[in-house]
């Protein structure tokens, strides 16, 4: 495992950083800086330049790790844009441009305030992940997500660049019980290159090999009926 892995808190602070800088240009200027060249006022503005980057911010932030200081960062970021609103934008803004510029950031710090919600709820709800079960596998979270990562490795299920880890944890929140935030978060980012990121216990990794032994004594017994 890399010894200079960049550590949860500075990859947030920098995915957050970033994407405020993006936001005062793109949002918060007199005049948008946009790949398109579209002022506030145009008819597209929010279908082509909104939209799009409230789905960047929301996938940027799906790819961090869920912490207590993810959470104030954006909190710190949503009063910030609300104090601009208050304090600023009419000084920035034309008047033409002031009722599209303050409706955009309020649609902004709606779409903070949903993925905040979301995070302060798993925060809330997150547990040891070796006390909880679900009651409907005999896998712990860990060994699931070990089993995720070997069974693309093997190619018996899509890989991850052809499917999302997003829609990959929803499928195996139905077969396991193990909520999807949860299961995103342990196989996500770093986790899919080093498996000792997701467990370093051996007895996770015993779990699974017994599990998949008994798999496949079963296949070896139904094998017989073949002889």
């Amino acid at each position: 495992m890399p010894g200079n892995k960049m550590s949860n808190s500075s990859e947030t602070q920098i995915i957050i950083n970033d994407l405020k800088m993006k936001t005062e240009s793109l949002l918060m200027a007199p005049e948008s800086v946009n790949e398109k060249d579209l002022e506030y006022w145009t008819v597209n503005f929010q279908g082509w330049i909104l939209n799009p980057f409230i789905e960047h911010i929301q996938e940027s932030i799906a790819s961090l790790n869920y912490t207590d200081y993810l959470l104030k960062k954006l909190q710190n970021w949503m009063e910030e844009i609300n104090l601009f609103i208050d304090e600023d934008l009419k000084k920035v803004a034309s008047p033409r441009n002031y009722p599209h510029q303050k409706s955009y950031l309020i649609a902004l710090t709606s779409a903070l305030t949903s993925i905040a919600k979301e995070i302060s709820k798993f925060l809330e709800q997150e547990q040891d992940q070796e006390d909880y079960d679900p009651g409907n596998t005999s896998l712990t979270r860990d060994e699931t997500a070990l089993l995720i990562l070997y069974l693309q490795e093997q190619k018996v299920i899509f890989p991850n660049n052809l499917i999302s880890d997003s829609r990959l944890s929803e499928a195996f929140e139905t077969l396991t019980g193990y909520r999807k935030e949860q299961i995103r978060k342990v196989i996500s980012g770093e986790r899919r290159l080093f498996k000792n990121e997701i467990s370093t216990k051996e007895r996770n990794y015993r779990k699974l090999q017994s599990i998949l032994s008994e798999i496949i004594g079963q296949i070896d017994k139904d094998l017989e009926s073949f002889n």
